[in-house]
């Protein structure tokens, strides 16, 4: 690259980043809003077939745009320039509408795709921003922009300059994330050490392979699930979300709605009920496989929490110990990003003295949860 292309990439790529900063910030705002709202009211949960017709509709009737990370991922330079325009107007308000109606999906997954639109609007060489737009915009949403590399090289083939632009576009689209004072799901805790270095053991690989099979069996039935629904009538679909607003609709699912934020302050402290758990794992796998738009993560970290959580209690093992472990556990055997996973929990939960744990936990995870990810389009290899 020439020194007159390094500084048009540059230029470039802290514009992206100022973007995919107040795009992210705007959405992740519009979300704190609409789970506020709901902590008021429950009549919202009767527009779930409502908005998946719509969603359905909005896709049937336009042209080709990304409703998922695996789409834009899995997207070349020959698709990539037939995209949709309005792209990013359907998937930012789709999501909010997702959200808005009860459904239990995640929201790193609508930021991915929305960068993506963004960035397919400046007309970009797709081939060559691919991996920076879809890595950045993921650190950005988990607000961690040092992930940004680490998620680009376990994601992509990529050049060491690339991997220097992602960082910028991550680093400045986070600073902007944080000048908006957007929160982070979960904060660092403390782990008090009490249980001895075997029993630890014991639990790390139990719990590795507890999750590990879970994450395989919950791949399996999302490949399956997502095929038999895009293939069935859509108003099968529709009648079937009649049914599933009426069950959420009763007291015990409010807390699984959406993003499940008050979720998230009990599983600070190892809280969390098995009976809540299933509920959230059954239902976000439903939401996920049947169409609506969003993503993984945010449910994934708060599964990988409470699974670890249960097991730990089970094992008479420190519940936080249990969440430590857990945190990205699930995320890893959904997505087999291993190293991602260890980053943010080092980051995001214990800094860095306690990592080894983790890593044997995720290693064994990853062993158990199949080849398959979430992240590509089929369940093939990874």
């Amino acid at each position: 690259m020439n020194t007159k292309k390094y500084f048009l990439s540059l230029a470039v790529s802290i514009l992206l980043g100022l973007v995919f900063g107040l795009l992210i910030s705007s959405l992740f705002k519009s979300l704190y809003w609409i789970q506020d709202f709901q902590h008021i009211n429950s009549y919202y949960i009767f527009l779930l077939p409502f908005v998946w017709l719509i969603l359905k509709l909005i896709k049937k009737s336009t042209l080709y745009f990304p409703i998922s990370t695996s789409e834009a991922r899995s997207a070349d330079a020959s698709t990539y320039k037939y995209w949709n325009k309005w792209g990013l107007i359907f998937n930012f308000f789709g999501t909010l509408l997702g959200h808005f109606s009860g459904a239990s999906i995640g929201r790193e997954g609508a930021a991915v795709v929305v960068s993506s639109q963004a960035a397919n609007l400046l007309r970009l060489d797709w081939n060559y921003w691919r991996g920076i737009v879809i890595a950045s915009s993921f650190a950005i949403a988990v607000g961690q922009p040092w992930v940004s590399v680490v998620f680009l090289i376990e994601m992509f083939s990529t050049s060491l300059i690339q991997k220097i632009f992602t960082l910028i576009v991550a680093w400045i689209g986070s600073l902007v994330l944080t000048s908006f004072q957007v929160p982070h799901l979960l904060k660092p805790f403390f782990i008090l050490g009490v249980d001895s270095f075997f029993k630890k053991l014991l639990f790390v690989f139990i719990c590795g392979a507890v999750v590990g099979v879970l994450a395989k069996i919950y791949k399996n039935i999302f490949f399956s699930a997502k095929e038999f629904f895009d293939k069935k009538s859509i108003w099968i679909g529709f009648i079937l979300l009649i049914a599933v607003s009426m069950i959420l609709y009763m007291p015990q699912f409010k807390n699984i709605h959406s993003l499940s934020l008050e979720l998230f302050k009990e599983i600070q402290f190892a809280q969390i009920s098995v009976e809540t758990l299933s509920y959230k794992i059954i239902f976000t796998l439903f939401f996920v496989s049947i169409g609506y738009w969003g993503g993984d993560f945010v449910p994934s970290i708060l599964i990988g929490c409470g699974l670890g959580a249960v097991i730990a209690r089970a094992m008479s093992i420190d519940p936080m110990f249990g969440v430590m472990i857990g945190s990205f556990m699930f995320f890893c055997g959904l997505t087999r990003l291993k190293w991602t996973a260890l980053f943010l929990t080092g980051a995001v939960i214990i800094g860095w003295n306690q990592l080894l744990w983790v890593y044997l936990a995720l290693t064994v995870c990853r062993q158990f949860s199949g080849k398959g990810s979430i992240y590509f389009s089929k369940n093939t290899a990874f």
